[in-house]
């Protein structure tokens, strides 16, 4: 399972070594917010082309075990597009993007994980690759943040690329969100909402 975690920056962690480093995330990426209505559902999908950004690596890292320092990720909440310029507008406004325009995610740590947790869809007998991974990292939105236990699929791609797949559900509320109303009312989106990610990263 440590073949994942096998790109130059982390083959440094093995000897102890921390490090600056820098990834960018491919075009063919997905990042979405998923949720659903009184109605039916709906899917914000990220049009944001990410710049190359830097991650550090501490020195207290060991082999199948990352630990970050000043990694983050941030999404445009304008860079949300939900299909419907109505419903980008009023997810916009409940997510108060005019005052925190970003939502921010903060890397802190990555493992490999023995064995997928029964709870959690993944191929961590797949033969094609794909093994589990646990990713703690912080979410803050509209000027709350919370630390999340994320599970994923990740899997070595050519070279120093890495895969990521996988999904967070959240509550709205806990950022003091509350959740839109379009067209006056009729249509209300649940408090529970979905962090989607299929990404393609490359360590540069």
């Amino acid at each position: 399972a440590s073949a994942v975690f096998q790109t130059n920056a982390q083959t440094q962690t093995a000897t102890g070594k921390s490090g600056n480093y820098k990834y960018s995330i491919e075009r063919n990426s997905e990042l979405k917010l998923k949720g659903t209505t009184n109605i039916n559902a709906f899917s914000c999908k990220c049009k944001e082309q990410f710049p190359v950004q830097q991650f550090t690596i501490q020195s207290k890292s060991v082999k199948g075990k990352l630990e970050f320092n000043a990694t983050y990720l941030y999404v445009p909440i304008a860079a949300l597009d939900c299909g419907n310029k109505k419903m980008n507008t009023d997810m916009q406004k409940a997510l108060n993007a005019q005052v925190y325009p970003k939502i921010k995610i903060e890397l802190l740590n990555a493992e490999e994980e023995p064995h997928c947790p029964a709870y959690v869809h993944c191929n961590d007998n797949d033969s094609d690759g794909w093994v589990p991974a646990k990713i703690q990292a912080k979410i803050s939105m509209n000027g709350y943040t919370h630390e999340y236990e994320i599970h994923v699929n990740s899997k070595k791609a050519s070279g120093s690329q890495l895969y990521f797949k996988g999904a967070k559900r959240l509550k709205m509320s806990d950022f003091a969100v509350t959740p839109p109303e379009v067209f006056f009312g009729t249509v209300k989106v649940n408090d529970s909402v979905e962090i989607v990610f299929d990404m393609l990263v490359n360590i540069i």
